[in-house]
Formats: structure tokens, sequence, C-alpha cells
């Protein structure tokens, strides 16, 4: 009897401990999946912001875009060279504008030659500099980045904002935890032991 009683004793005590033991596990988890998300969100942010800046500051030294702006042609040339960017960027729009803030590009033929959908915005960047915004646009909300383009003189002729629609952010931040997750996945199974944390960041750029 005696020996019954400690052995059921035992087994509860194992029964708890197993269910401590799985709790700490499953809460272990459950954090470091949170901090995984919000550094991938953090992560892809910066990447995206860079994009954009870098492609932007692309388009406004660009001399023949330089030449159009300055003496207000507004060619087809300059709304094929923003699509051709747009394309081996994989950005959403790419704009062109002049001082007066009238389109000479848009991923959308029938806004070129209308004005800027939201001249507050665009018109802080003569008065302010650059600037990243989450304004909303004719293609939804989105995060741009705008630049000015100069001439010679260094006077301000025209504007460029390049950037990404709302959706678009999403599906790469998804894309990434994807492969993060995929990652971490092999990992637990006796992959990629020797990984370095360099094998993180080529994920996020793809």
């Amino acid at each position: 009897m005696r020996s019954d009683k400690r052995l059921r004793k035992k087994h509860k005590t194992l029964t708890r401990l197993m269910l401590i033991m799985t709790g700490l596990v499953v809460i272990s988890l459950l954090v470091t999946s949170f901090f995984m998300i919000e550094y991938i969100k953090k992560r892809e942010d910066e990447i995206i912001r860079q994009k954009i800046y870098s492609t932007a500051k692309v388009v406004a030294n660009d001399k023949s875009v330089i030449d159009d702006v300055k003496h207000h042609r507004r060619t087809m040339g300059i709304q094929e060279y923003a699509n051709k960017v747009l394309e081996e960027t994989g950005t959403d729009f790419v704009v062109i504008t002049d001082d007066t803030f009238t389109r000479y590009s848009h991923p959308i033929n029938e806004f070129v030659g209308e004005k800027f959908s939201n001249i507050e915005d665009i018109s802080s960047t003569f008065d302010s500099g650059d600037h990243y915004s989450k304004q909303s646009g004719v293609l939804g909300d989105g995060l741009r980045f705008f630049t000015a383009i100069k001439d010679e003189n260094g006077e301000n002729i025209g504007v460029v904002c390049v950037g990404y629609t709302k959706e678009t952010v999403k599906k790469q931040v998804l894309h990434s935890q994807e492969k993060i997750l995929f990652y971490e996945r092999r990992n637990s199974n006796g992959y990629g032991e020797n990984c370095s944390k360099d094998t993180h960041q080529s994920y996020f750029l793809g």
C-alpha cells in the first residue's frame, strides 16, 4: 500500500513538472515570436526607407530629368524613365514634378499633367528639405520619400517622390517573417547550426 501511494505521489509530481516545463516552453516561444516579429517589422521598415531614399536621389540627379524639368518639358521620355526605375527597383511609384508640383510621371498615365494630390506635403520639400511621409495619396496609404530636383545653381526646380503602398509594405513584412520562420524551423531540426547573423539579414534583403 505504501509503495502504491509513493508511486502515485511520484507520478503526480512528475505530471506537475511536465506541465510546468511545457508551460515555460510555450511562454518562451511566444515571447521569442513576439520579439522576432517586432524585429522583422523594424528591420523591414529600415530597408524600405533606405530603398526609396536611394531611388529618389538617383532620379533627382539624373541629367535628362533635370534638363526636362528645368525647361518644363513634359515628355514621354520622363514617364518611360520613371516606369523603368519603378520596375527595376520594385517600388510602387516614382513621381516627378516641376516647381509648380505638376506631375511629369506617374504609374497611372491619366495623372500625368495634373497637380500632386497633397500640395502641403510636397511643398514642404522646398521649405524643410528631404522628408519621409505616410500621408495618403491617389494610390492609397503608404510610405514615401520626397527630395528636391536642383539645377546647376542649386535652386529647387522640381521634386521626386518615391514610395510603397501600405499593402506592399505588409506583403514585404509577411514575406520576411515567412523566411525567418522557415530558417528557424530548419535550425531547430538540426540544420544550419553554422549560419551566422548575416544569414538572417540576407533573408530580409531577398
